[in-house]
Order: C-alpha cells, then structure tokens, then sequence
C-alpha cells in the first residue's frame, strides 16, 4: 500500500508480489531464522529475550519485480524492511543480520518502556526500600 500523500510511480516495490521464504527455499528461511536468534541472543538480556520470543517469529519473504529482480521483506513488530537482493544466501544473511540488530534495540527499548522489568525478582528482592 503507498501512503497517502506519495506518488506511486516513485514509491519502490509497488508492484513487487511476495511470497514466504519458506516455500521458495525452507532450508534458507530455517538458516535466517537461526541466525536472527542467535544474534537476539548475543544483545538482550535474559528477559528482554524471553519477552522478544513471546511475540510473532519475523516473517521473511522474497519478491521478484517486473524486472526480474529479487527484493527480501522482513518484518518483526512494526518494523519492516525491504531491500533489494541479489538472491544469494550471502546478502540474505548480511540483511538478517542488520534486521536483527536493529530489532534487538527495539525490543531492549520497548521492555523497558513497557514495564517489563517490574517482572523481574531480582531488582525489588535487593531494593532495600521493599523492607527485609
């Protein structure tokens, strides 16, 4: 969909048709997603991961433009990104990387934002305000 107000003909992908990553090849789409994780794993904290993991997996998808061209779409949240592809495992990883990092600070923020840490014991068992 273009947002309102933009000119069609200059929006990119506009006539881009995306299907799951998982249909065109499952053994990449298995790799991304392992991939995705770990780099979750390296960045947030233990609850910020639980927290993370307790929304809806990434979704990933390839598109092919009119002109032949591959294009990678991965949402996670309300982030979605979409970038040109050279349809090589190489540049996939490269932008799940990316994707990751970035959603890795998004998820950090909006844990903290949203009231996440009141979850965890360790901060109001040692708060010393809370009476022992």
């Amino acid at each position: 969909m273009v947002p309102d107000g933009d000119n069609q003909d200059e929006w990119p992908h506009r006539l881009t048709v995306f299907t799951p990553l998982s249909v065109v090849d499952v053994g990449l789409a298995e790799r991304l997603m392992d991939r995705y994780l770990k780099v979750l794993r390296d960045r947030l904290t233990r609850d910020e991961l639980q927290y993370a993991v307790g929304n809806k997996p990434p979704g990933m998808e390839v598109g092919t433009e009119p002109d032949g061209s591959h294009v990678l779409r991965i949402s996670f949240g309300g982030t979605v990104t979409m970038t040109n592809w050279d349809g090589t495992p190489e540049d996939a990883m490269s932008v799940v990387n990316n994707f990751a990092a970035t959603a890795a600070d998004n998820v950090s923020a909006d844990y903290w934002v949203t009231g996440g840490w009141r979850t965890q014991t360790s901060f109001t068992e040692q708060d010393p305000d809370q009476g022992a």
